[in-house]
């Protein structure tokens, strides 16, 4: 796309409002390239916004979906490399949860299992923060799963390091039987 400008962020949220359009509608091919489209028209924008990293977030979890994992990672850490630079250090922030939900499940698959924990460990922050039960619920399942392969002694070193909650990391551990 050769558009440039402030022009460029609106035809990147028209891209990624079709692109989620042709998702509803069953096409997943289409939707990929309008996304990835609209990746592109953010990316040659010099005042680029938060709206970004959501496009960008969108974008690994469809890479995800189709099993291109190192390709979800790379868009998902510049997913929150660009929230980072518009949104600070934000941390309870709904775009954060959602990418680092997304990064940390992407790892798991990778088996990356002790950064996914990391990075999920950021998620069950802020979804406890926002009181975001529905993300808890799937972030934890991915935690436990992590902590099977990677043992208890680990993921509590990787809770400790991270300072999260004591009564997070205990729901965490009992919710997927580990001993």
């Amino acid at each position: 796309i050769a558009v440039q400008g402030k022009n460029s962020i609106n035809v990147g949220n028209a891209l990624n409002n079709l692109a989620n359009l042709r998702k509803d509608c069953g096409d997943y091919v289409e939707s990929l390239r309008l996304m990835e489209l609209s990746a592109e028209a953010h990316r040659n924008c010099i005042e680029n916004d938060p709206e970004f990293g959501v496009t960008l977030e969108q974008l690994g979890n469809k890479y995800m979906k189709l099993g291109k994992f190192y390709k979800a990672k790379e868009v998902l850490e510049e997913s929150l490399s660009n929230l980072r630079r518009y949104l600070g250090e934000c941390p309870n922030h709904q775009y954060f949860l959602r990418t680092y939900s997304s990064l940390g499940r992407t790892l798991f698959f990778l088996g990356e299992h002790e950064e996914s924990v990391e990075q999920l460990l950021h998620g069950v922050q802020i979804a406890a923060y926002l009181n975001a039960h529905t993300d808890l619920r799937e972030m934890n399942s991915y935690l436990g799963m992590n902590y099977e392969i990677i043992g208890k002694e680990t993921g509590m070193h990787l809770i400790n390091k991270n300072k999260i909650s004591w009564f997070l990391a205990e729901r965490c551990l009992k919710n997927n039987e580990i001993e």
